[in-house]
């Protein structure tokens, strides 16, 4: 017998076996265990409960779970049950900055857009004032503070974007650009608390232009600028009366010729305490 009729006999013999145990497995009665223990295909086992991370209830090695993590700044845990089923509780203990993307705002040719954190409800923004509309309408959103994450991109606005107490606004980077087109400062605060602005952008509306600052501050406690690329303004950082500013990795310049700030840093009324216990570490001035 030649080796193709012997192939052909061998997969003759396969297949009856197969229907025959197919056969057997459709009988009445024979369910989809029977069908995988008779054809040889695991069976699947649903758990009758999720059980990504489970401690046996038989387990009575006090605080398991306690001793090996440990908690950051502003988050506690604790442990009930320590001796077997053990729970670890772990809390968010500090108030400020500590909501995780509570807004974000992207745009593209087409509108600008803001997504809640919380919602998952995207709006989107259209017309002249579509970029200061967006951000804004994510200040506004987060009544008790927040973070606000703008994503890489050019955002034109014509009026000045105030900064609330308890506000972490974040871009992606020297590419998230502010771009103002009027005699005003970019951004604002005027006794404003605990908020940070980082990773971002800024060109001012002029260097000409009376008005046109990139940060203007009067009298913020314990806030502070990181990463921050500031261009083409009247002055950089005006600042009137501070306590606990922190200005760290600022790069004050040009980008190209004609776009100059006109002064780096202006402080007021030294009397007041401008400046005071304020910090400006590894800056950049170009």
């Amino acid at each position: 017998m030649s080796s193709s009729h012997i192939k052909e006999k061998r997969l003759s013999e396969s297949r009856r076996n197969f229907i025959r145990k197919a056969a057997l497995a459709g009988t009445a009665g024979a369910g989809a265990l029977l069908a995988g223990s008779v054809l040889g295909i695991p069976a699947e086992v649903a758990a009758a409960t999720d059980q990504l991370v489970k401690i046996d209830s038989s387990d009575t090695t006090a605080d398991f779970l306690n001793n090996k993590l440990a908690t950051g700044i502003g988050i506690s845990k604790s442990v009930a049950n320590p001796g077997g089923n053990e729970q670890l509780s772990i809390a968010a203990t500090s108030s400020s900055l500590v909501t995780p993307a509570s807004q974000v705002v992207w745009r593209d040719a087409i509108a600008t857009y803001r997504k809640d954190g919380t919602s998952g409800v995207v709006t989107s923004y259209t017309g002249t004032t579509r970029d200061l509309d967006a951000i804004q309408a994510a200040i506004n959103a987060l009544t008790n503070g927040g973070l606000i994450f703008i994503k890489a991109g050019t955002y034109t606005i014509a009026s000045t974007i105030a900064i609330p107490s308890n506000m972490l606004i974040e871009g992606e980077g020297v590419s998230t650009i502010i771009s103002m087109t009027g005699n005003n400062p970019v951004f604002s605060s005027t006794n404003g608390t605990n908020w940070i602005v980082r990773n971002l952008q800024v060109q001012g509306g002029g260097n000409s232009n009376s008005n046109a600052h990139g940060f203007q501050f009067t009298d913020p406690t314990d806030c502070s600028l990181e990463d921050i690329w500031i261009y083409n303004c009247r002055n950089a950082l005006d600042i009137t009366a501070a306590w606990h500013l922190a200005l760290t990795r600022i790069t004050i310049g040009s980008f190209s010729t004609g776009n100059q700030n006109y002064v780096g840093i202006y402080t007021y009324d030294p009397a007041q305490g401008a400046g005071d216990n304020s910090a400006i570490v590894a800056n950049g001035v170009s």
